[in-house]
């Protein structure tokens, strides 16, 4: 008799651990597999995954979904062929036949949908790992309408800084920030604030991002070294007044963008780096000229995402000498509408419902513009920065928590002292 799988696995309110048997007999009913696999990959987006994740253990198959940038399992199953075969299930949506094939990109049907994916398989002790991200990302403002820096969800004061960034004529942008860190969206945001329809704009991505009306969008599957660089030569040959490049990875590519900002063009790229130094910094390891640097470099955004509080079970709730502590914090520092979530059927028990970004922002003037020049050390450019008053990502984070809109756990989370 053959060992049949749920038919459902949308998403409960907390991870279910469905029992079966140790082992599971050779005639596994497939058609009960390609449900296990689909159900759990339109539970995801619907519940807004950004990924899924297949993990092989020593017992059988976890299924984890990551949401607003948190893992969570969802779907624990014993017996290792179901590992295997479901993994096998997920290669032959991406027709992927090849064995020694690691990555897929296509489309599946999800939710009566086509929808983007990507699919990456990863080897382990006890078979093969899979992660299937979902790209068709939710829309942050209607269809037709322009995606604007004023609905990104970040302070007036971050506001002001964004809009003055994308105002500049000419000059180097840089948007910083790990991946899932929203990054890409400020770029793109940034873009369509300074488009007044009078000029040519080019954008170089790793993967195809939103349709821009307006914009030649280009995509060099992966990222690859060498293929930024080149897209980016054949991009210069277009004369374009614009160039957004997402990623920038290697040091040809940071040469290139330097030129095109110093000859009059405005360029703004995603870099990596946990905070504004660390991504000068990074872009100083490409070996660009200081000089140039400094005198291209209009800004630097560094940003991340923070879990608010779910509206439907917030609750007011005083900050424990604990979490004080824990965020080198003065007991005076717990005034404030501090709240946190219960946990509810609209958060899936978690007490968070969306994120909200936060940035630290660095604005180049004739001052920090020298010190980089005279490649003054990062900690003198930092204190510089303060005395102008730039605020760090732990500061941002902590002004949204005294507002109620996060919690002290998501600041310690994502951010740390710096």
């Amino acid at each position: 008799m053959t060992a049949r799988l749920p038919t459902s696995l949308a998403t409960p309110p907390r991870a279910a651990v469905l029992q079966m048997p140790a082992r599971v007999p050779d005639g596994l009913d497939t058609d009960a597999l390609m449900r296990l696999v689909q159900d759990n990959l339109e539970a995801a987006r619907r519940q807004g995954a950004s990924d899924v994740h297949f993990e092989a253990t020593g017992l059988g198959l976890v299924v984890r979904q990551r949401i607003d940038g948190v893992l969570e399992t969802v779907c624990e199953l014993a017996g290792r062929e179901i590992a295997a075969q479901a993994i096998a299930r997920l290669k032959t949506l991406l027709g992927i036949v090849n064995g020694a094939v690691r990555e897929g990109h296509g489309e599946i049907r999800l939710n009566g949908l086509r929808v983007p994916v990507r699919l990456s398989i990863l080897s382990g002790r006890h078979g093969e790992d899979a992660i299937l991200s979902i790209r068709d990302k939710p829309r942050l403002v209607p269809a037709g309408e322009a995606l604007e820096i004023e609905r990104l969800g970040f302070a007036s004061t971050e506001r002001a800084h964004l809009h003055a960034l994308a105002a500049q004529p000419y000059g180097l942008v840089l948007v910083a920030g790990p991946s899932g860190s929203g990054r890409t969206t400020t770029l793109y945001a940034m873009l369509a604030e300074c488009d007044g329809g009078r000029e040519k704009t080019i954008c170089i991505e790793a993967s195809a991002g939103p349709a821009m009306p307006g914009i030649l969008q280009t995509a060099v599957v992966g990222g690859r070294q060498g293929g930024m660089s080149a897209a980016l030569r054949a991009a210069l040959r277009h004369d374009p007044d614009r160039i957004a490049i997402d990623p920038l990875i290697d040091a040809a590519s940071a040469e290139l963008a330097l030129t095109a900002a110093q000859d009059g063009r405005r360029v703004l790229a995603a870099v990596g780096g946990n905070h504004v130094l660390d991504a000068l910094n990074r872009f100083l390891h490409f070996g660009v000229d200081a000089t140039a640097l400094g005198e291209a470099l209009n800004g630097i955004v560094a940003q991340r995402l923070l879990r608010t509080v779910c509206p439907h079970c917030a609750e007011p709730v005083v900050p424990s000498a604990a979490e004080l502590a824990a965020l080198a914090l003065p007991t005076e520092a717990a005034i404030g509408a501090f709240r946190r979530g219960r946990g509810c059927g609209a958060c899936r028990t978690t007490g968070y419902l969306g994120r909200r970004a936060i940035a630290e922002i660095l604005v180049l003037d004739e001052g920090l513009r020298t010190l980089i020049i005279e490649r003054a050390p990062l900690a003198t450019i930092k204190a510089e920065a303060r005395r102008q008053g730039m605020h760090s990502l732990r500061e941002a984070a902590l002004q949204l928590a005294r507002a109620g809109l996060t919690t002290l756990d998501e600041v310690a989370r994502v951010t740390r002292q710096v």
